[in-house]
């Protein structure tokens, strides 16, 4: 009958032993061939939606380039409508009186009797006199149109040849103001443009004296006052609904990557908690595989005390997986499926008691304490407030901590629980990160030390269980400390 029974037990610890084994690697295989994709995908999101946001933006910028011109063109088209006044057949000839007192002058020139430059003086002279007028007359107009935006004009003289024999050109490609304001080259915005000829005759004594002609080129421009805050206003919804779309593709290109990434992350972390609970499960498994194997000797069965002592070798390594499993379980709850069974606690004199249970466990780590209050009472899960305090003793005393200094007091209606250890500390790049689920700092230093990056996470989900709260300041080569405060 034993040797029946030692027989079943050998069979089921071999088809345990494979399953699992074959378990493992067909898990670690899909895992790492999801994270492979994973990353390739990533990369390839990031690339073409670059492309596709640089592309889109460029359509858009031209999109609105080519509305903004459009817009602009019918605004001024409106605005020159408005001007029509200027050349209507009922307004005054500007024009016209510019000329008279030019041909009277050119005569002069003509003749001699003044330089080239005392022409343009004296045709300065005029159109200061006459511009007077036509600006008094503009505004004027304004005023009835009504504009709702100040508009101001300019016409200019770029050309002026007297005609004759011999052309003599008295202005070439220059501006010269004929009528209006003086607009700033850089604002300004072309009206019209004109080129003219007009020839007077004198005749005296059946002969020809007089023979006056000129050649005029004309420009005129206008400008409005902020002209392109206009032109915005118009386009209003187009510029709205453009940004819009911009950012909405942004916006979701950003989640998705972000979303990415961090399931990247999680699968980071998945992968290291995988590779530590396989390293975990090695040694059980390692230790069951050799006792089968003795079990399955003949002889076994006769030797009663190696036989007791092989049963004894599976049942530790039973125990022992069963307490890995319970770890992954019970510590990876989050805080709101922890149930609490409260009770009231004078807290100094149970960490006392807790302490001196562990200075038993390991004689060679130095633990101090102490309280700057009589008694400090809290509502308090005794077990779950134990196991997260020993979680972090623990803690301390694999990252190399040989000294831990604990103090209690009490802060704002609160118990503040400090802990601080002499070890190898924690870089401030993963503080934020520490107390993740499945999360182990990655430190070469480190990478024997036995973990599943459950440990901290279980302390901060009691913690939070407790409506309090942790902080840890800690840098490498310092050594930790830990924060725990309470709500009394």
């Amino acid at each position: 009958m034993r040797l029946y029974s030692s027989f079943m037990l050998i069979r089921f610890l071999l088809t345990v032993n494979a399953r699992l084994t074959v378990y493992k690697h067909a898990f670690l295989q899909e895992v790492y061939t999801i994270f492979g994709v994973m990353k390739g995908r990533i990369n390839i999101l990031i690339i073409v939606s670059i492309i596709a946001i640089v592309t889109l933006s460029t359509i858009q910028y031209s999109l609105i380039k080519n509305t903004f011109t459009l817009q602009r063109d019918l605004f001024f088209n409106e605005v020159k409508k408005d001007l029509a006044f200027i050349e209507t057949d009922d307004s005054p000839d500007w024009d016209t009186r510019y000329l008279v007192k030019l041909k009277k002058n050119a005569q002069s020139y003509k003749e001699g009797k003044i330089t080239k430059g005392e022409l343009l003086e004296r045709f300065s002279f005029h159109r200061d006199s006459i511009n007077k007028q036509f600006v008094a007359y503009f505004e004027e107009k304004i005023r009835t149109k009504k504009l709702l935006f100040p508009v101001d004009f300019q016409k200019e003289i770029t050309t002026v040849i007297l005609l004759g024999k011999v052309n003599d050109t008295i202005l070439n490609n220059e501006s010269v103001l004929l009528y209006g304001k003086e607009l700033n080259p850089k604002t300004r915005f072309f009206y019209n443009k004109s080129d003219w000829e007009t020839v007077s005759k004198t005749v005296n004594e059946g002969s020809e004296k007089n023979n006056i002609g000129f050649k005029i080129k004309t420009r005129s421009y206008i400008d409005i006052i902020n002209w392109k805050s206009e032109i915005f206003k118009r386009m209003f919804w187009v510029l709205l609904l453009s940004f819009l779309s911009i950012i909405a593709v942004i916006g979701l290109f950003t989640y998705a990557l972000y979303s990415l990434i961090k399931q990247k992350k999680n699968a980071d972390i998945k992968t290291d908690f995988v590779n530590n609970i396989t390293h975990e499960l090695k040694t059980p498994l390692a230790t069951l595989s050799i006792a089968t194997k003795t079990l399955q000797q003949k002889n076994i069965a006769d030797n009663k005390e190696m036989f007791q002592s092989v049963i004894s070798t599976i049942n530790r390594q039973r125990v022992r997986l069963q307490n890995l499993i319970d770890q992954v379980v019970n510590n990876s709850l989050g805080f709101e499926q922890i149930n609490l069974h409260k009770e009231n606690v004078v807290l100094q004199y149970h960490l006392k008691n807790m302490i001196d249970d562990y200075k038993i466990q390991k004689e060679e780590v130095s633990i101090s304490f102490e309280c700057s209050e009589p008694e400090i009472n809290l509502n308090l899960d005794i077990f779950h407030f134990n196991t997260a305090i020993l979680n972090l003793l623990d803690n301390a005393v694999k990252y190399g901590g040989d000294t831990i200094d604990i103090s209690l007091k009490k802060e704002n209606n609160h118990g503040v629980l400090i802990i601080k250890d002499n070890g190898i500390g924690i870089a401030k790049k993963d503080h934020k990160k520490i107390f993740d689920k499945f999360y182990r700092v990655n430190n070469t230093t480190i990478h024997n030390v036995k973990g599943l990056g459950l440990g901290l996470y279980y302390v901060k989900q009691i913690v939070k269980a407790h409506q309090g709260t942790i902080q840890l300041d800690s840098e490498l080569e310092k050594g930790t400390v830990i924060t725990i405060k309470i709500p009394m």
